[in-house]
């Protein structure tokens, strides 16, 4: 029966999802939490992976990294790792804070303030994001969506760290597998560029290739502005995963 049993039954059934729910109340029931693990199976490649709503982790067994893995093992250790990071989001991410600064950012407003010293180039860019806040409704739009994509680039790694840190046992494993099967996965910069994506894209492309592994895809060789600005804002990225604040 256990060489018949095929991957989408053992990952749906109910003993499996208690088995994650069991690990991850292991983890939060320090903070005295209660946490519920859902699993699925949907193999499309735009749906969802894995998400939680601060009460339930929702995990898709069906995704493209968990599927790519050879053995079923590793396929396990690869859900372990993505309920870990959800678990992550739960312990460690400020869903009131997130809520505020987007809330703010569409009454066309900035939270926090910047209470630091700014040099002449950031002053400029500051007023001039500013401007674009309260130049009209499409502006606006892009520009929360492009801050979204960033936080949610340096959060997961903010996150991701602290486990690890934490848990260095099958929750750091799992992580760790999941990243570097995932920047694997990722196409290099020149592909991205001529497969038509975004230069903003591929600057997101390349962040949560480097948070999630210390690393980026640029086999080619590429040299250019994207890469430039990538790199002129690593200190920042750096100080944003790694700071206790």
């Amino acid at each position: 029966q256990m060489s018949q049993i095929t991957d989408e039954e053992l990952f749906r059934s109910s003993a499996f999802a208690a088995y994650l729910t069991d690990i991850t109340e292991s983890a939060v029931n320090q903070f005295k939490r209660k946490i519920r693990v859902w699993v699925s199976y949907n193999t499309d490649p735009k749906a969802f992976i894995a998400c939680t709503d601060n009460k339930h982790i929702y995990i898709n067994a069906g995704n493209d990294i968990t599927n790519s893995f050879p053995t079923r093992q590793l396929k396990v250790d690869s859900l372990i790792g993505l309920d870990a990071h959800e678990i992550g989001h739960v312990l460690f991410t400020d869903f009131r804070a997130s809520k505020v600064y987007f809330d703010e950012m569409e009454a066309g407003r900035l939270y926090p303030t910047p209470d630091y010293t700014l040099n002449e180039e950031e002053t400029e860019a500051l007023q001039e994001l500013r401007d674009d806040l309260i130049a009209g409704a499409l502006n606006k739009a892009v520009l929360m969506r492009a801050a979204k994509q960033i936080m949610n680039c340096l959060e997961d790694a903010y996150v991701e760290s602290r486990i690890i840190d934490r848990f260095p046992g099958k929750f750091a494993n799992g992580i760790c597998l999941n990243n570097i099967r995932f920047c694997e996965m990722m196409p290099s910069i020149d592909e991205q560029l001529k497969n038509g994506n975004y230069k903003f894209s591929v600057f997101c492309n390349l962040l949560i290739q480097y948070c999630r592994s210390g690393d980026i895809n640029n086999r080619e060789g590429y040299s250019g502005d994207v890469l430039d600005r990538f790199y002129r804002l690593l200190p920042i990225v750096d100080n944003a995963i790694y700071d206790d604040n």
